[in-house]
């Protein structure tokens, strides 16, 4: 006689093999997201931040100074001069709808709100590119504020990173960190001065988000078990 599986028992091991890959696969799947995330964020930090320590060493002055308050063109003079020779720029853009963005303020906090970022054609202020893998960088080097909207200037420039442009969630902590510029200490995280727990505070579900680099520095870059994901 020749012995063989029943239809039954073959039925019952495929429902098992089922059971497990429903169980399995979404997991195998947010942890591979998660890892390119990592990867991805910690080329671009290690890319713009040395990017930044070459040009200070190259032009002999700290980041601090690199804008200059009087030009009309301050923003496009600081990338120009500063950053675009040292990085690898695949396109330079003027508003959110030549940088491939439906509205000119596309992220949002972890709670959901707005972030008060506005992608639109102002060569005194900001200036927005896309390295050659595909991330879009978005700098400020002042706002607008003050009778008649003149330019303000602050002592810190902003720059923010989204890793994979106009695709969602367009979120801080998720795709989309915060880094500043801070004379003689070159480009770092936006928090990096807060205390830890002031980090997981910010970084944390329904909160704003924009410390969530340092919190993945603090924890040795990797997404912890609290990490708002």
């Amino acid at each position: 006689m020749k012995k063989a599986f029943t239809l039954s028992e073959v039925l019952i091991t495929l429902v098992i093999i089922g059971v497990i890959a429903t169980l399995t696969i979404p997991a195998l799947m947010s942890n591979s997201r998660e890892q390119e995330t990592l990867v991805k964020l910690k080329k671009v930090y290690s890319t713009m931040t040395n990017a930044v320590r070459i040009a200070e060493v190259k032009k002999g002055c700290s980041i601090g100074s690199w804008y200059n308050a009087t030009s009309k063109n301050s923003a496009e003079e600081f990338f120009n001069n500063y950053l675009k020779p040292y990085l690898q720029v695949l396109k330079v853009c003027t508003n959110y709808s030549d940088c491939g963005y439906e509205k000119s303020s596309p992220w949002s906090t972890l709670a959901g709100t707005d972030v008060n970022w506005h992608i639109m054609d102002s060569p005194t202020t900001r200036k927005f590119f896309y390295l050659a893998d595909g991330v879009f960088i978005g700098v400020r080097t002042g706002d607008y504020g003050g009778e008649n909207g003149t330019a303000q200037y602050g002592s810190n420039i902003k720059f923010i990173i989204d890793l994979n442009g106009p695709k969602e969630p367009n979120t801080y902590g998720q795709d989309v960190f915060y880094m500043t510029g801070v004379s003689k200490k070159g480009l770092v995280p936006f928090c990096y001065k807060y205390t830890t727990t002031q980090v997981d505070n910010d970084c944390k579900e329904g909160g704003n988000g924009e410390c969530c680099l340092q919190k993945i520095i603090n924890d040795g870059w990797t997404f912890s078990s609290d990490y708002p994901l």
